[in-house]
């Protein structure tokens, strides 16, 4: 019924019905997880194609603390987490990629260090895979200005996370920044070849 009273076009209740369900996933946890993907998601991404600032910050902000109630699930599962929000970090409109990359980037920096590199692998083949679409499977033929522009859309969204998870306090740098900047190194095409010849 939450999730039904969610998906009214317009609805003026979007703020109070997004806080029960960051408390239906706080008290719940475990028994709340296996509906986030399929049931929860679509319909606060469906909250996302408005142009009404405040209902933005609403539906991001559920979105940040259900993340946080659930983090232990959610890390498990970032891969399609991300894939979830991929298509959200290379909106057409910056300030919702921006709260995306917000968003995302608080499950980076809680990634346990040994698992950094899968899921930076994964956010950067996804980026390349966006940038260079596969043109025979386009529903229409696209211009050079807009894929172009597509591409644009991607690096911007994909920086700015990467700069969320490594942005700290008073323009300093995360405590998670060494890790990130040295898996990112490491992601370099090459760069195993050069640690080996040295």
């Amino acid at each position: 019924a939450l999730l039904a009273r969610l998906s009214v076009k317009d609805s003026l209740a979007v703020k109070p019905l997004c806080a029960c369900l960051a408390a239906l996933a706080r008290d719940l946890r475990q028994e709340f997880y296996p509906f986030l993907q399929p049931r929860v998601m679509p319909v606060l991404l469906q909250l996302l194609d408005v142009q009404d600032a405040e209902q933005l910050e609403d539906a991001f902000s559920c979105m940040a603390f259900l993340f946080k109630f659930l983090l232990r699930f959610v890390i498990d599962d970032f891969t399609s987490i991300f894939d979830l929000l991929f298509s959200i970090l290379r909106h057409k409109q910056w300030y919702i990629r921006k709260f995306c990359a917000e968003v995302v980037s608080y499950l980076i920096r809680k990634l346990p260090t040994e698992r950094l590199e899968t899921a930076l692998s994964h956010v950067l083949s996804s980026a390349t895979t966006a940038m260079v679409p596969d043109l025979d499977a386009l529903s229409a033929p696209l211009s050079v200005y807009a894929l172009a522009h597509k591409r644009k859309e991607v690096e911007e969204g994909v920086s700015q996370l990467l700069f969320e998870a490594v942005k700290g306090v008073q323009n300093g740098f995360h405590s998670k920044f060494p890790a990130i900047a040295s898996t990112l190194v490491a992601l370099v095409p090459g760069r195993a070849g050069v640690r080996e010849r040295r």
